[in-house]
């Protein structure tokens, strides 16, 4: 094997590693049933590294999604993918174990034991809808103002384990970038015509 054909073999393995395994990410779909016929759905991701290794925070979510409904009926969508946080950028708060699959409730919104998603402190304002749970409360913002209606007490039989997570059937699997293909079919190209030299 001359030294060209054994560039292109080291290069078709090296992107064999990188590209061909792609990268996994875990997804949990979220439920939250609130007052007055307010509930919440959505899902979130993350690196499937992250399963079973306790709490993680805001930092190391890819992505998280959230739906508000009145009596079944759709009041607004948001995602961080989507839509990004908005104004409520400094508060946004995250706490989820990925070991005891629950999220992590009960104290300060902002806090180690409090979510705040798309809103303010305390889910006092949000851009289009939010949620969050404090100390005192769990409930949902919409259209740049919390929904008293909707707030469940902490602590009480209605809000025990609330929101709930559910992994998905197993980690997906991210697709194969583009750019992964492409450096493949310029792999192809270069072994062709390395034959192609070596024959004339």
């Amino acid at each position: 094997m001359n030294s060209f054909k054994r560039s292109c073999a080291a290069i078709a393995l090296t992107a064999s590693l990188t590209f061909g395994a792609g990268a996994s990410a875990a997804t949990w779909d979220i439920e939250w049933t609130g007052s007055g016929g307010w509930t919440m759905t959505g899902f979130f991701t993350h690196d499937d590294a992250l399963l079973n290794t306790g709490t993680i925070t805001e930092t190391q979510i890819d992505d998280l999604a959230i739906s508000v409904f009145l009596n079944n009926a759709l009041q607004g969508s948001r995602s961080l993918l989507g839509d990004g946080l908005g104004t409520t950028a400094a508060a946004f708060n995250f706490n989820f174990d990925t070991t005891a699959g629950a999220f992590i409730t009960g104290g300060l919104s902002t806090g180690p034991s409090g979510q705040n998603w798309f809103t303010l402190a305390g889910g006092n304002s949000c851009d289009t809808i939010g949620f969050s749970s404090g100390s005192a409360f769990q409930g949902v913002c919409l259209n740049g103002s919390f929904l008293q209606a909707s707030s469940i007490p902490i602590g009480s039989a209605i809000q025990d384990g609330l929101p709930t997570a559910t992994l998905r059937d197993g980690p997906a699997v991210i697709p194969l970038p583009a750019a992964g293909w492409l450096l493949g079919l310029a792999l192809a190209g270069l072994g062709i015509l390395g034959r192609r030299r070596r024959t004339a």
